[in-house]
Parts: C-alpha cells; structure tokens; sequence
C-alpha cells in the first residue's frame, strides 16, 4: 500500500478541476491503492466530475480540525427583495397570493422563506428550556430555524396577484407567525452531475481518547448542487456523519454506504 501525504489539487498530475465537466460530457478522477492523506479538506465545485476509488484507495483527514473532509457544492442564489405572501397558506400549498406579481414570470426560480420569528418559537416552547445553560445549547434563536423551498413559478394570475409553482411548500405559512415572502433568483447555477464512487475515508484520532472530538466530524457534505451522488463509500471514525445532505441539494442519491466506528462524545 503506497501513502500519500497532499494537497489533492497539488499532488496529483491531474486535478479536480482540471476534470470538470468539458462539452457536456462526465470525466473522472481515478485514485489508484493507497492512503492519500489531507490536512485540509477536499472541494467539489465544478460541474461533471466524478471522484473514484480503484481498489483499496483510502482519504485520511489528518490532524485536530473539526472539518468536512469532502465538501460539494456552490454558493447561494442571488435574489431580487422579497415579496410578502399575503394571508396563510397550508402545508402542502403550491398556490400563493403575494403582495404584487410585478416582476414575475413563468418558468422564474424563486426561493420561499418562511422565517422562524420569536412568536413561533414560544408556540413551540422552544425557549426557556430547563437545566444548566439551556439558553446557550437548547433554546432556538429567533432566525435560527427559518424555512426555504427553492421553487419554479408555473403560472401566474396577474389579475388576483396569485402565482402557482411547480412543487409544493411542506410547512404551513401563517400571518401571525411571520407568513413567509417570495424572492426572485437573479443567478444561480448550481453544479450538477458529481459523484463520489469506491472509496473508504477515515479521520485520525486521538487513540488515547475514545471520546475524542477534536478531528474531523463530517465525511462529505452536499450542498447547493444537483444531480449528485455518493456511492460505495466507507466512513470511519468521523465524530458524526458518513454523508451530510444540506438544504440546498436537490436530486441526491445515497445508495451502498457505511459509517462505521465513530469517535466522539456519547
């Protein structure tokens, strides 16, 4: 077994980057036998690129950082000021009647927010928590939990100032708890088509500690991306996920994987 010690991007004769997707097509990058150990950690922003194990190919996140060893994804739409939904709309809703439909049109993303004001959070007891310091670990933070659905405008009822979209939301809006706006995506281009494929990630620890927190606590995470997948990959002794979906990742699968071994706290 050969041991690498890199930075992915420098090490290797080809990168991640250099394998982005190219005239539509999928390229992969092949990591041959081995153990490839990284201080830091691995991004995946670019379009079409597969990362791929061939045989017993390990990922070491080396060192004390509490971290992500493989993150994927890009950054957050932008977005026009918001317009505020009028009235309360049903979990389930997928039409909405705004404060005005100026400025939009068929086919428009747009992102929903529904905010997580103090009102909500006191109707779900969720403040003034019992015990030592509840107020710093326990209690939500007005803003803290709020909800977004990224969504497409399918039709538009100019005269009643009604839009329907092409998914439904799955949290009710209420007026008396903040109600929820609507935002116009400006730009945003997500990167789809990535795959991580075959392989065993590992983080060091603390042998000495066996509830060590102090390495890295999420093998991969997704996050404002599409069309991804993680497939085949062992996780070993991350504090706590093997693979991590964020709320901005649409059409993710995870099929064959593990996550064996953690070390952390109970």
């Amino acid at each position: 077994t050969e041991i690498y010690t890199l930075s992915l991007h420098d090490a290797l004769p080809i990168s991640i980057d250099d394998v982005s997707l190219h005239a539509g097509y999928r390229n992969a990058l092949l990591l041959r036998p081995g153990r490839y150990r990284v201080a830091g950690k691995l991004r995946m922003d670019g379009g079409g690129v597969v990362l791929r194990g061939l045989g017993d190919a390990t990922i070491v996140a080396t060192g004390k950082s509490r971290r992500t060893l493989i993150e994927i994804g890009g950054g957050d739409p932008s977005t026009e000021p918001a317009v505020q939904i009028t009235g309360d709309a049903p979990a389930g809703a997928a039409t909405f009647t705004l404060a005005s439909t100026a400025r939009l049109h068929p086919r428009d993303r747009i992102v929903i927010t529904r905010p997580s004001t103090a009102e909500w959070i006191t109707a779900l007891e969720m403040r003034g928590l019992p015990g030592n310091y509840a107020n710093q670990r326990l209690d939500w933070a007005p803003a803290s939990r709020d909800l977004i659905w990224d969504r497409s405008i399918t039709a538009i009822d100019a005269e009643h100032n009604q839009i329907t979209i092409d998914a439904p939301i799955t949290t009710a809006l209420e007026k008396r708890y903040g109600g929820g706006a609507v935002a116009r995506v400006t730009s945003y281009s997500p990167p789809s088509n990535i795959g991580i494929e075959n392989l065993v990630l590992e983080s060091e620890f603390d042998s000495a500690n066996p509830l060590d927190e102090e390495h890295s606590w999420i093998a991969i995470a997704l996050d404002h991306v599409e069309d991804a997948w993680v497939r085949g990959v062992v996780a070993r002794h991350f504090v706590a996920s093997a693979v991590r979906v964020g709320h901005r990742a649409r059409r993710i699968t995870i099929e064959n994987c593990k996550n064996e071994k953690p070390v952390s706290e109970i």
